[in-house]
């Protein structure tokens, strides 16, 4: 890592890990069935009402690819989910 490399600090896989979960960051699209189940309405819903929908995660921006496979993922199907482009914002 760049920090590493600047300050000669060698930190271990483990001590990377603590880092993560005290800072509460997420690998790929890691959201809770609840969590995937309240986007996945929410996405339709403004489909429904005609507003592009922008999907914000952990306030980065979800890639819209990702977004829709995940979605079909956890919906069992959804063969019609569009990638959303609008803001839709959750919180872990």
């Amino acid at each position: 890592m760049e920090i590493q490399r600047l300050s000669r600090f060698v930190s271990s896989v483990d001590q990377l890990k603590k880092l993560a979960r005290r800072q509460n960051w997420r690998k790929n699209l890691a959201l809770k069935d609840d969590e995937w189940n309240q986007l996945s309405t929410a996405v339709e819903k403004r489909k429904r009402d005609g507003k592009e929908t922008e999907v914000l995660v952990d306030g980065k921006v979800a890639d819209a690819k990702k977004l829709k496979r995940s979605i079909r993922r956890h919906q069992g199907g959804g063969d019609n989910v569009e990638a959303p482009s609008g803001t839709i914002t959750l919180h872990p």
